[in-house]
C-alpha cells in the first residue's frame, strides 16, 4: 500500500514534472505545438491533453 509520504512524494515529482514539460512547451516557436506530426496524438498539445490527469 501507498504510504501518504511517498502519495506526497510522487505528487511533489508529478507537479515539478509538468511544470519542466509545460515551460519547454512554451519556449517553442509559435505554432510547433500545434504542428501535425506523425504520432498517436497528432500534436505535442494533443499529447500533453492525453496526459494531463482529468
Amino acid at each position: 500500500m501507498l504510504s501518504t509520504q511517498t502519495a506526497h512524494l510522487l505528487a511533489r515529482y508529478r507537479a515539478w514534472a509538468d511544470a519542466l514539460t509545460y515551460r519547454a512547451v512554451e519556449g517553442l516557436p509559435t505554432g510547433e505545438g500545434t504542428k501535425l506530426r506523425s504520432t498517436e496524438f497528432k500534436s505535442i498539445i494533443g499529447t500533453l491533453n492525453h496526459i494531463f490527469p482529468p
